[in-house]
């Protein structure tokens, strides 16, 4: 009689759990603010405008920002920006506001009668039994102590705590060492304590720090264990020069003056002696006590939304979460006093991950005045199942209740959040990028039990007795269940803050990701021995290796696989091309994932887990780390690049390329403008793009015709494509000039940035080994306006150019060459003739990736061999091919693969 209701109620969890948000109630903020923080193609974070907190050097008490709070401000303000927090934002999380009204209207909220009966009792669960002991100590005021309890323990735990343990920690370092700079600056504050010899020492002192304090700070691309060895490195620092330079009596008064600065009460408690104790034990207490602050402000915003509101169970959810934050204010210095004394008792010392490791204890023993933290410790985690002996307890109305109780608990972590973002977006400061993390985990932490919450109830319903009442038979329960564990595995996933470790040269042939490059090295056999115009192609089917290098030299094999070509990294995963429109998916353990046939990958986006892709039946499209799909441009689409959360493209239509933009969710698709060629140059092949350069808010890029039996570029334009919309034509191909090499550069100078163009003829540079021309170059000054011939080589950065037996590449926009293989080196080698285009042979440098300081570069001889010549083609015949890697200016290249 009540089925329906209850199939009602499986239908909404199936449906429902596939959101991405168990908020209770329609959010009229879907998304919000942009934090205006843009992501350019190469990865790097741009600020338009000077975004508070990233572009000021001080925040709004002019006090001077770190590089480390810049960095941690930057990297929550690209979250709020994220794909992922969108997605987030955008679902309505109904899941418990419909739970809640199925679960009523099938009449099945025995959980008064519940909770009635609860608050009769003082149970401890564990052993099943009452435990008269606990009769004066524990006490369920009402529903909500179980569940504020338990997350409450959940969100300080190592796992969930230690992010902004961490940032608190560094935060504390550096205002340590100001501190102590500030105290040895006192000379006058000294004079008559310190000796005069330590007294002329101060000044240098202070420089000193300062100096300590720039270094630790220039930690880009640093891994997180890397930052804290740096500021642990940096007090020592600081710590040796004051044993060095200090008698102990003075450095005693500096302990002194010290404590005088921070903690002094609770540093003397923990009866700390030397002044290297007394700096770590301060730099630890305020550390411990920050987070602390932090959390226990954002469990009290929730608890004043839910007081706002007004209504009875808002009412009840605010008093369970001021009574239990009211013990742990209580306990708060305590616990800090106890972590910082296990810390220094410790032979690992001031870092932060050897400290974190103590908050579950201290947080334990915290919990010995915290009566519902002690239940928590003690088992009383998800339910109540071995109390139904005491209190006869329904395990299907108890799990029902929870599930919507923290459905009330997350609407009004969702109400935070939100005011947490909105503060972060418009102030920009270290201060209010904690607050955003902290609510953040701690909401996801409220979606994670609901999960278990909502798993739990409907393994009730599964596990019930024949003939229960509540029995519910047609296995929709299975279905949900399995739907909702694996919304949780998604939750438990999400990171508010943390950069990925930086991909360098992603879509290259060698990748550098977290200290690792990632290359193919070729088997013999895997390449042909002959090819036109120096092409020579891969052999398919021939299984190749796809290595690991470590920065020490060590190699390890990931996988074994026909992979040739580029490789991304995406996510947790390697993208790798297999063969022609064929690509491989692996993790970095080198487990098989899957296999793209009939595509071609064009970018990864890794702060999205996904990558661009093409084929002939979709047009372009996103793929996801879970296979997902989405359709993002036509089959007729060329692909210009992404910017943030868009990707840009030009849709091909005879002479005419529209250039598009779209969400990489496959919505908000907007017009940005059209680029038209000559009808008269249709002959010459398909529009197309040719190059396209990525600087400030725009994307530069040739287009024109590939064609003609050499597949040559001609009768191209140059044009400037604005991210916010407008197409701005800078060379036009009806005038007199045409472009007939795609290749594009803009250098920086101090009269206006210039961009070097090609307008000979095409053909002449038809050999695949040609990156590069001198002749017939011009530059285009992009403020001026105007166009001269110029003695420049053009090529990409990252190009081999090959000029009197040397190697050399751009690096950067300053329009320089710098060597990567001098003469000498590559006659050492046994290439005498690099770059030398005479006679019937010539050594050429076939791939060149540049990865950080790291240049990979693949050398090889060919010779004429009239027999494969097809027309005006020239064929080749190969020696064997070697690929080098050298550390630019080394003057030293090692053999990493011959075949």
């Amino acid at each position: 009689m009540k089925r329906k209701y209850l199939k009602r109620l499986a239908v909404f969890v199936v449906t429902l759990a596939l959101t991405t948000s168990f908020v209770l109630g329609m959010s009229d903020r879907c998304f919000g603010a942009s934090s205006g923080v843009e992501m350019s193609v190469d990865g790097e974070a741009t600020v338009p405008g000077g975004k508070s907190g990233l572009a000021d050097p001080a925040d709004e008490d002019g006090d001077i920002l770190s590089p480390y709070e810049k960095n941690y401000i930057r990297q929550h303000l690209d979250y709020c920006d994220s794909w992922e927090y969108k997605a987030i934002r955008s679902t309505s999380g109904m899941l418990a506001q419909d739970t809640a009204l199925a679960y009523n209207e099938a009449g099945l909220n025995a959980a008064n009668r519940t909770w009635d009966q609860l608050s009769s009792f003082f149970v401890l669960i564990g052993g099943g039994q009452i435990d008269e002991g606990l009769t004066n100590s524990l006490e369920i005021t009402n529903k909500y102590d179980i569940p504020v309890s338990y997350l409450m323990q959940t969100t300080a735990s190592e796992d969930s705590f230690s992010e902004s343990y961490e940032a608190a920690y560094l935060n504390a370092t550096v205002d340590m060492l100001n501190d102590i700079k500030s105290l040895v600056s006192d000379t006058s504050g000294l004079a008559g304590d310190m000796s005069e010899g330590s007294l002329g020492k101060v000044e240098e002192m202070a420089g000193f720090i300062d100096q300590v304090i720039v270094t630790i700070e220039d930690f880009k691309g640093t891994t997180k264990a890397g930052q804290q060895a740096l500021y642990k490195d940096a007090l020592d620092e600081i710590k040796n020069k004051i044993k060095t330079d200090f008698i102990e009596e003075d450095q005693e008064i500096l302990a002194e003056g010290i404590k005088s600065l921070k903690a002094a009460r609770a540093v003397a408690q923990i009866g700390t002696e030397t002044y290297s104790d007394v700096i770590d034990a301060c730099i630890l207490y305020n550390t411990c006590v920050q987070a602390t602050d932090v959390w226990c402000e954002s469990w009290r915003k929730i608890g004043d939304s839910a007081r706002k509101s007004g209504t009875d169970e808002s009412k009840l959810l605010a008093e369970s979460i001021e009574r239990i934050l009211g013990e742990i204010e209580s306990a708060k210095e305590d616990m800090a006093i106890s972590l910082v004394t296990e810390a220094l008792k410790s032979v690992a010392g001031n870092t932060a991950v050897y400290a974190v490791n103590f908050l579950s204890d201290a947080w334990d023993k915290m919990a010995d005045s915290w009566t519902i933290g002690k239940a928590i410790r003690q088992g009383l985690l998800a339910g109540v199942t071995v109390s139904n002996v005491i209190t006869n307890c329904d395990d299907i109305a108890y799990f029902g209740e929870m599930l919507i109780s923290a459905g009330i608990l997350a609407a009004h972590g969702w109400n935070v959040l939100t005011e947490a973002e909105e503060a972060l977006e418009e102030r920009g400061d270290f201060q209010s990028a904690l607050a955003f993390d902290e609510i953040f985990n701690i909401y996801k932490e409220i979606q994670i039990a609901a999960c278990d919450y909502a798993i739990n109830y409907y393994q009730a319903i599964i596990t019930a007795p024949p003939g229960y009442i509540f029995k519910y038979t047609n296995g929709d329960e299975i279905a949900a269940q399995n739907q909702i564990l694996a919304q949780k595995a998604k939750w438990m996933a999400y990171q508010c803050h943390g950069e990925e470790g930086v991909i360098v040269n992603n879509g290259g042939r060698f990748v550098s990701y977290d200290e690792c490059t990632y290359y193919w090295r070729f088997a013999p056999g895997s390449v042909e021995e002959t090819g036109i115009l120096g092409n020579f192609n891969r052999v398919g089917g021939v299984n190749n290796d796809l290595i690991c290098r470590k920065a020490n030299g060590e190699e390890t094999v990931v996988i074994q696989d026909t992979g040739t070509g580029p490789i991304f990294i995406s996510g947790d995963r390697i993208y790798y091309e297999k063969g022609i429109q064929s690509w491989g998916v692996c993790e970095f353990n080198g487990t098989p994932v899957t296999t793209y046939d009939a595509i071609s990958i064009l970018a990864a986006v890794p702060q999205q887990q996904s990558v661009i892709a093409f084929s002939d039946d979709k047009g372009i499209f996103a793929i996801e780390a879970d296979g997902t799909q989405t359709v993002l441009a036509p089959k007729n689409a060329s692909f210009i690049g992404i910017s943030g959360n868009n990707m840009y493209y030009g849709a091909a239509e005879e002479n005419i390329m529209d250039i598009r933009s779209i969400g990489l969710d496959g919505q908000d698709q907007a017009p940005i403008g059209t680029i038209t060629l000559p009808e008269s140059s249709q002959d010459l092949g398909a529009i197309c793009f040719g190059d396209i350069l990525t600087k400030d808010d725009a994307f530069y890029v040739t287009c024109g015709f590939y064609g003609g039996s050499g597949g040559v570029f001609s009768d191209g334009g140059i044009y400037r494509i604005s991210r916010e919309g407008g197409v701005e034509t800078l060379l036009d191909p009806s005038g007199s000039q045409q472009v007939n090499f795609p290749k594009l550069y803009i250098q920086n100078r101090d009269d206006g940035d210039v961009l070097y163009y090609y307008c000979g003829d095409g053909y002449m540079n038809a050999g695949s080994w040609d990156t590069w021309v001198s002749q017939d170059v011009y530059s285009l000054n992009l403020e001026t306006g105007e166009t001269k011939a110029e003695d420049f080589i053009l090529s990409n950065i990252g190009d081999a150019v090959c000029v009197d037996g040397r190697v050399q590449t751009l690096v950067d926009d300053s329009g320089q060459y710098r060597e990567i293989l001098s003469a000498e080196t590559a006659d050492s080698l046994g290439y005498t003739d690099i770059g030398d285009l005479s006679g019937e042979s010539e050594t050429f440098v076939a791939d060149l990736d540049i990865v950080g300081d790291m240049a990979y570069f693949t050398i090889t001889k060919m010779t004429k061999d009239s027999s494969l010549d097809v027309g005006w083609r020239t064929g080749y015949r190969r020696d064997p091919m070697r690929t080098y890697v050298t550390q630019i200016g080394s003057g030293n290249a090692t053999l990493l693969n011959e075949y």
